[in-house]
């Protein structure tokens, strides 16, 4: 028998699946806290394979899988998707969507400007760049 390590959260029938193959999985329940930093890590997984997709069929199985990652954080959270909507129309508002595909390069901004001391306070996601 060969040994596979997962080490990460896997759909409901995934369990039942390995064992009718006669698998022998080693598995537990999570806690909720723990449930919560699972599926926070498996966000990621499911984020990077839907980049990956290599055909309109792959991305809609990997939108499917975000989306149902997302839905169950969501209820961990306790946070319902009216209030996901509403948070989602509010943004809209003041910032916009995505539809203009506008992508920035780079920004020259004043030091003192808000966006400029939000870019100050991650520098590893907004690397300054000294010479122009």
């Amino acid at each position: 028998m060969k040994r596979f390590l997962l080490n990460k959260l896997v759909r409901d029938n995934i369990v039942e699946t390995c064992l009718d193959m006669g698998g022998k999985p080693s598995y537990r329940v999570l806690s909720k806290d723990e449930l919560f930093q699972a599926l926070k890590n498996k966000i990621q997984e499911e984020a990077l394979e839907i980049a990956e997709a290599e055909d309109q069929e792959n991305l809609l199985e990997e939108i499917a899988d975000v989306q149902e990652v997302l839905l169950e954080i969501m209820k961990v959270s306790g946070i319902s998707q009216e209030n996901v909507i509403l948070r989602m129309k509010e943004k809209n508002q003041v910032k916009g969507a995505f539809s203009k595909a506008h992508y920035i390069d780079y920004v020259d901004l004043p030091g003192d400007c808000e966006m400029a001391q939000y870019c100050m306070c991650f520098p590893n996601k907004y690397p300054e760049k000294k010479d122009k």
